[in-house]
């Protein structure tokens, strides 16, 4: 017999990783699906350090990114095809944003536009 494999110290469940988010656990199934959650193999299969992270730094949609950057949602897809923000683009095609990262563009454009500090 083999002995069994140690338990990641980091893994977690589905339903603590659910519970952690706020979300049903096909909520966090679908977000696997689209590559914003990393799926862990074995048992328990998801990641706590990946899941505080997306609950750090969440990942928005582009009206969402809109608001951050105070520009409108057309721009938003312009400036992601130009490269000029990050953007991840999920298994579905969806353009998806990370909430720190836009606000780092949104803090530059600031002291760039209106000479305001941070």
């Amino acid at each position: 017999m083999t002995a069994p494999k140690p338990r990641n110290p980091d893994a977690i469940t589905l339903a603590e990783a659910a519970q952690l988010l706020g979300l049903s656990q096909i909520r966090v199934t679908r977000l696997r699906r689209e590559g914003l959650l990393t799926r862990l193999d074995g048992y328990p299969s998801y990641s706590r350090s990946d899941v505080q992270a997306f609950i750090d730094n969440p990942w928005i949609n582009g009206r969402q990114a809109a608001l951050v950057l105070g520009v409108s949602h057309n721009r938003v897809c312009q400036l992601a095809q130009d490269e000029k923000i990050p953007v991840h683009q999920t298994a579905s095609g969806h353009r998806v944003y990370r909430l720190q990262q836009l606000q780092v563009v949104a803090n530059a454009r600031r002291v760039r536009l209106r000479g305001e500090r941070i």
